[in-house]
């Protein structure tokens, strides 16, 4: 009777190279398109943020409360709501921005009851991304 020995082969060092390789170059992909810093998505946050502000103002205007302007003062790296009453303007409210992310400088007011305003464009940026909100003259928002 004779007796089979049965050997079962092992993973061998070059194969086992040739996955850990591939792996890596799949990692290395997934890591490129993957967004740096979340630069982009501040931006976009910042930018819904105040559009949600500017949307506020402009319906606090548009009911006639205190029969007052109402409207956002934009700086460079913040936002102020305000409240205008003849010629006293009011603070209500101040927000930042996320810190790498900048804003030009505009003042946008909303006419009571008729929610008109002047009209500005507003660029927030990053060094990854930017977007622009654009108030027209009959006070939509973009």
């Amino acid at each position: 009777m004779s007796r089979r020995i049965l050997y079962t082969r092992g993973v061998s060092l070059l194969e086992m190279l040739l996955v850990v390789a591939i792996l890596g170059l799949l990692a290395s992909t997934v890591f490129v398109m993957l967004p740096q810093g979340g630069g982009e998505t501040e931006v976009v946050l910042a930018a819904e943020q105040l559009r949600t502000e500017l949307a506020t103002m402009r319906s606090r205007a548009r009911s006639g409360e205190d029969r007052a302007s109402f409207g956002v003062m934009v700086a460079t790296s913040s936002y102020t709501t305000i409240k205008v009453e003849g010629a006293t303007t009011t603070t209500l409210g101040m927000e930042l921005l996320p810190t790498n992310v900048t804003a030009t400088p505009a003042i946008v007011t909303f006419e009571t009851i008729s929610g008109r305003s002047a009209g500005a464009t507003i660029t927030l940026q990053s060094s990854q991304a930017s977007t622009t909100i654009i108030v027209s003259g009959t006070g939509a928002i973009q």
